[in-house]
């Protein structure tokens, strides 16, 4: 007898550790997971924050130099 597998089921587990469901929710069932996966994508998103104080406004004042014009 023959078993048919769901495509999410064949995938790694590290495959759908990843997956988001349509409404952007993530998967992760207990609280101490959804904590972890949240604190992640916290440090994620204060990085980029970083780099755009960091490296945005030298990149704008070099764009005006050289003769391009950028938004206020």
């Amino acid at each position: 007898m023959a078993r048919t597998l769901s495509s999410q089921a064949r995938r790694p587990r590290r495959h759908r550790a990843w997956e988001f469901i349509p409404w952007c929710e993530l998967r992760d069932r207990t609280f101490e997971r959804q904590f972890h996966r949240a604190s992640g994508l916290n440090l994620l998103i204060n990085v980029i924050v970083y780099w755009n104080t960091l490296y945005l406004e030298p990149a704008f004042a070099d764009l005006n130099r050289n003769g391009i014009a950028t938004p206020p």
